[in-house]
């Protein structure tokens, strides 16, 4: 990889990802910052028009993008980036920005999600479609060394809180809850008609 400081985005190129609000929020800022933006997503159809949309905006040499990477290079990714940026329209849960705040990167999340709620104030949360909260936020971590060491410090702490042990134990009890609780045979009757 090339660039020393960079911003990073980790999932796809669908839509609901919203990489274009990303994108775009880049834009404006990327002659006042020295990052680039690294994404980190396997090619799929919606690719050729993620190309048409950077040549728009006239960046796409400021644009990295990667795929297929081990473990071990998706922590460096991770560990090295500036902050990541995930402004999802929907998620069902959300691993990146947890996997961003434990190497100690500052996270930057759509408040209309899941990730709002798994980061709490340990990140950065703007609308989803903010274009100048994220030009803004992209700003302020690039320049301002206390705001990224306040939000990696908090993303540390927060994340930690998150372990498979702690998930496995939450979902055997809700297991064993469910097995001691009688069925009742007429719904099950009803629902598998």
């Amino acid at each position: 990889m090339q660039a020393d400081q960079y911003f990073l985005f980790v999932g796809t190129f669908a839509p609901r990802k919203n990489l274009e609000t990303v994108t775009r929020a880049f834009a404006k800022v990327h002659d006042e910052i020295p990052e680039s933006l690294v994404i980190v997503a396997c090619p799929d159809r919606w690719l050729s028009e993620y190309r048409e949309l950077l040549e728009s905006l006239g960046i796409s040499d400021r644009i990295i993008h990667l795929s297929g990477l081990s473990d071990v290079e998706m922590s460096y990714v991770y560990r090295h980036a500036t902050a990541l940026f995930l402004l999802s329209e929907y998620e069902g849960f959300g691993f990146p920005p947890l996997e961003a705040m434990l190497a100690g990167t500052p996270a930057v999340v759509s408040d209309s999600t899941s990730l709002g709620e798994i980061v709490g104030d340990a990140a950065l949360r703007i609308k989803a479609h903010d274009i100048d909260g994220a030009a803004e936020a992209m700003r302020s971590l690039s320049t301002n060394a206390q705001l990224r060491q306040q939000f990696q410090k908090a993303g540390k702490a927060k994340a930690s809180t998150y372990t498979w042990s702690k998930t496995a134990g939450a979902f055997s009890a809700i297991l064993s809850e469910l097995a001691v609780t009688k069925p009742n045979s007429a719904k099950i009757r009803e629902l598998s008609r």
